[in-house]
């Protein structure tokens, strides 16, 4: 499961990866690892199969290499977010610290 630090909803590349991420397993297994409806899940396995994300078979959800690759890429996607989120807080950091070094440090104090 992603690591999910606030309580905002879930995009759709995320519960397409926390389903792939529980296979393979039955439909049951899927549903509850992803935390969806039965509704929802017929719904995104129809769409991850047209996508050639995942295949049933032998009564059994599998992720094909197509599948696989996805989540690799959303992996390195949210390594690079993460980064980037830190690079951020780094630069909002180093500003303060200049502007304070300038006097121009305009936070009001009441």
């Amino acid at each position: 499961m992603l690591g999910r630090t606030t309580s905002t909803n879930r995009s759709k590349f995320e519960i397409v990866y926390e389903m792939l991420e529980s296979m393979p397993r039955g439909k049951t297994h899927v549903m509850y690892r992803a935390n969806m409806s039965s509704n929802q899940l017929d719904h995104y396995l129809e769409e991850i199969t047209k996508c050639g994300l995942a295949v049933y078979k032998e009564k059994i959800w599998r992720r094909t290499l197509q599948g696989q690759r996805f989540m690799d890429l959303f992996d390195e996607l949210l390594k690079i977010a993460g980064e980037m989120t830190i690079l951020g807080k780094e630069l909002e950091e180093n500003r303060r610290g200049l502007r304070k070094m300038a006097g121009l440090d305009l936070e009001v104090k009441v």
